[in-house]
């Protein structure tokens, strides 16, 4: 099953829609693609008890219904104990969504690649040693990446033999101003999860990450972050839509927002009910000529393509959108030497590292031009 066969059929289950399945092998292709992009539990529990659908996409849902529980066993001590030392952790991404009551049917509906935390910056060194006391560690030992992931970066990534990855977070991609980052920090508010309370960014702010987070990354194909906007926009009140709108116009996110919700639409033919014509016409007039033209490109690639999410960044940058304090054009080219480590799979001590660096250099010059 390709991919447009793929969207039209959850675009009928999401209309309330039973999508036939034709044989077999239809059976097999439709199972085959729900599970690739990690939508088994959520198409599962979408389906009538009889669908044929149902009951192949039955493991992927015991999967997640286990991969939640084993979860909850290692993380409720982890939890607990960065609670007791005072540090404050804020569940965010997938675990966010899936932590919000309303969103989907139960938290094990919502699959995890990883978990993502974040972690005010006073908090960062003392939230990993509670982690590594727990047997994760960074993926890479060298220096220069290490440097690299508590001062230049916005995220550590530990990783455990049998647990996987965690993301601890201390920013965001830099198109994230601070100012925003620090009005969402002030609005997560605890949530029970696991035995003890975790915060959890407010609807509305967790939306406007994860909006910019699916324009950016589209290129993965990651329909899972799709479904997790069609549900979170169908979940906000009156009044937590109109603070993501006027949330994601203080950011300078009207781009990132024209275009997923476009998205939605052209690939799902639905709306979230705040994303009337007017609202959007409102956001888009927020567009520079720059931004206009990305958006454009971006929407004429998307059904078959990967739209370049370096596109839309690179229009909302150049238009003078506000940015995190610490990025610049110059820091996306030249970049840390842990970067390069990490995109070279080099170490920082290597003989002649130098023109591993050049090379990045050159690498990343060829890139802002194909986005130009």
């Amino acid at each position: 099953m390709n991919d447009d066969a793929g969207h039209s059929l959850l675009a009928a289950l999401w209309r309330g829609e039973v999508p036939p399945v034709a044989d077999a092998q239809a059976l097999a292709e439709a199972t085959g693609w729900i599970e690739s992009h990690r939508l088994g539990p959520v198409v599962f529990e979408a389906l009538p008890e009889a669908h044929p659908l149902r009951e192949t996409l039955r493991p992927a849902r015991q999967q997640a219904l286990a991969a939640h529980l084993l979860r909850q066993a290692w993380l409720e001590p982890i939890l607990r104990e960065a609670r007791e030392r005072g540090l404050r952790l804020v569940g965010f991404k997938g675990w966010g969504l899936a932590l919000l009551s309303g969103v989907y049917p139960a938290p094990d509906c919502r699959p995890l690649g990883d978990l993502d935390l974040w972690v005010p910056r006073e908090h960062l060194e003392a939230a990993v040693s509670v982690f590594e006391a727990h047997d994760f560690r960074l993926k890479r030992d060298d220096p220069a990446i290490r440097d690299y992931y508590f001062n230049a970066s916005y995220e550590v990534p530990l990783v455990h033999p049998r647990h996987g990855l965690v993301e601890l977070h201390y920013a965001y991609h830099r198109d994230l101003p601070d100012a925003t980052a620090a009005r969402m920090l002030a609005r997560a508010a605890p949530r029970a999860a696991f035995g003890t309370e975790i915060d959890v960014f407010a609807p509305p702010d967790l939306l406007l990450l994860l909006v910019q987070h699916f324009a950016i990354q589209v290129g993965e194909r990651p329909w899972l972050w799709l479904e997790d906007l069609r549900r979170l926009g169908a979940a906000l009140s009156e009044n937590e839509a109109a603070a993501y709108v006027r949330e994601t116009e203080t950011a300078g996110h009207a781009l990132f927002a024209c275009a997923s919700w476009s998205a939605l639409e052209r690939l799902w033919g639905l709306r979230a009910d705040f994303w009337t014509p007017d609202a959007e016409n409102q956001m888009r007039a927020h567009l520079s000529v720059l931004e206009n033209s990305a958006l454009g490109t971006w929407l004429a690639e998307l059904p078959g393509g990967r739209p370049s999410g370096d596109r839309l960044a690179l229009a909302r940058r150049r238009s003078g959108r506000p940015v995190r304090a610490d990025a610049s054009r110059w820091n996306s080219l030249w970049c840390h030497p842990g970067v390069v480590c990490l995109e070279r799979n080099v170490r920082s001590d290597a003989p002649g590292f130098w023109k591993h660096r050049l090379g990045h250099f050159a690498g990343r010059c060829t890139r802002l031009w194909r986005a130009l």
